[in-house]
């Protein structure tokens, strides 16, 4: 996905476009905005608690498996 995206940017002309390495990086550190700003602050009202907490769960596995945490202390 990140690569196909890559590729579309400099298909469009985009000089510079950051390469794989770098995209994956930048993509593994947003999930700290999914965890933190995503689904902490969803509210129950709109989807339901188990919706919730199961959002809740899932973004925190994406965020603990992709290092997300790390990633974001690397650039504080």
């Amino acid at each position: 996905m990140l690569a196909f995206y890559r590729d579309r940017l400099c298909s469009h002309g985009v000089q510079g476009a950051p390469d794989i390495e770098v995209l994956w990086t930048e993509y593994r550190r947003t999930a700290h905005h999914s965890f933190y700003l995503g689904w902490l602050t969803a509210p129950r009202e709109n989807y339901g608690l188990e919706v919730c907490v199961l959002g809740n769960h899932r973004t925190k596995a994406a965020y603990q498996d992709l290092e997300a945490r790390r990633l974001i202390k690397e650039i504080m």
